[in-house]
């Protein structure tokens, strides 16, 4: 195990983790203008928050192919605030939907269908690419470390059930009391998971250097402002211009200090890399700032114009499929049109690759999602069925009763 986790350690040029778009994918579709079917207010700045976030991993996994060197990898480690803000967005979510209601096994059997079905429905499909056609598996150390890490960059649909079983415990009061709480206590597991000598070998390395990424306490903090900010965020299409500046000196400030973290240099440091690099806690500046400035401005960026509103509703919407798919188009199509030049020794060539890298991987994988979408296989992307072409609105048709089979 341990002797085969280069790739868990090291991202470039493989992409693997992705996104947790789950909570509320199916939720994409407003009834009436910034509301859901259930009647509840549509949070406009989610739907921002998931797109953000969707946009950075597709980032971080197309930089994996960049040269190894600055400007590339400290573009990829600004990138990483991705994972943490779609921690963030679930608990948000979650809070949102079910902050008055049970939280018992019924809530627990509807919410693990939307990433335990999309696991169990994807993994062994991208287990046989992987072997066949993208050389994922092996460039992972082989099948057996494939699996052992979650499969892939499946992975992270292993961590949000995790987060969904905290939630049915979670205080109902005191909510940004608890969100500190929370923090501090991912940041002293953080900071031990790197800073504290280990063996590589070591009975402790297991849970902390190695499978770390993979469990709740570390990324706890994260979930506790998530749902600490269902109450913070405008819902209105009002942002504090006090906010927004403090939101971007926040950034700024995090973006300094995720890239030249005082801990890349620990006794652990060789694990602030890869999947590792998403728990460093330099990183959490950056998060919350990133956080601050896209709820604030996001709903009152998106209210002059109804068709980019629409465009994001729908990415956010598509965005665990997206997460699902991106590497599967990444390391295929993207990697025939652009990988040469991706790699190429010329700045500027490497620059507009990465760019229009960026745009296929993404226009791809939405067109994909969106295919799957008018399939039986809809829920493996967390989505219910809609069939072909859009209807009024832009927004698919819901077929009548028993029509699904014409399809």
């Amino acid at each position: 195990m341990i002797g085969q986790h280069s790739e868990v350690t090291r991202e470039r040029r493989s992409p693997m983790p992705g996104m947790s778009p789950v909570d509320g994918a199916r939720d994409r579709a407003p009834t009436v203008e910034g509301s859901l079917p259930d009647g509840r207010r549509r949070i406009v700045a989610a739907d921002v928050l998931r797109v953000v976030a969707a946009f950075a991993v597709i980032g971080t996994h197309v930089l994996a192919w960049t040269p190894s060197r600055a400007p590339w990898t400290e573009m990829q480690q600004l990138t990483r605030f991705a994972l943490p803000l779609f921690v963030i967005v679930s608990g948000l979510l979650l809070q949102h939907r079910y902050a008055h209601t049970p939280r018992g096994m019924g809530f627990l059997r509807h919410r693990f269908s939307r990433t335990l079905v999309p696991w169990i429905a994807w993994a062994p499909v991208l287990f046989l690419l992987g072997l066949t056609a993208t050389g994922q598996v092996s460039r992972a150390g082989g099948a057996g470390n494939w699996w052992e890490y979650g499969a892939g960059h499946l992975w992270f649909l292993l961590l949000i059930p995790q987060m969904y079983l905290v939630f049915t415990i979670w205080p109902r009061r005191h909510l940004w009391r608890w969100a500190g709480l929370a923090m501090l206590i991912q940041t002293g597991l953080q900071v031990q998971r790197l800073a504290w000598p280990m063996g590589a070998h070591s009975l402790a390395a297991v849970p902390t250097l190695w499978f770390g990424f993979l469990l709740f306490p570390y990324w706890i903090g994260y979930f506790g402002v998530g749902i600490a900010a269902s109450r913070w965020l405008p819902g209105d299409g009002r942002a504090s211009p006090r906010r927004l500046i403090g939101g971007a000196i926040t950034v700024a400030g995090g973006a300094v200090l995720a890239v030249w973290s005082p801990l890349s240099s620990a006794a652990n440091g060789q694990f602030d890399q890869g999947t590792g690099a998403f728990l460093d806690p330099a990183l959490a500046p950056l998060v919350l700032g990133v956080l601050i400035v896209a709820a604030s401005a996001g709903e009152r960026a998106l209210t002059p114009f109804p068709a980019l509103a629409g465009l994001v509703r729908r990415l956010s919407g598509w965005s665990l499929g997206i997460y699902i798919v991106h590497p599967l188009v990444l390391n295929t199509v993207t990697a025939a049109l652009l990988g040469s030049e991706l790699g190429s020794g010329d700045p500027w060539v490497v620059a507009s690759s990465a760019l229009a890298g960026f745009a296929v991987t993404l226009a791809v994988s939405a067109a994909l999602v969106r295919l799957i979408e008018a399939t039986p296989a809809a829920p493996t992307v967390g989505l219910s069925r809609r069939t072909l072409p859009p209807g009024p609105g832009g927004y698919p048709h819901h077929p009548p009763a028993g029509q699904h089979a014409r399809h």
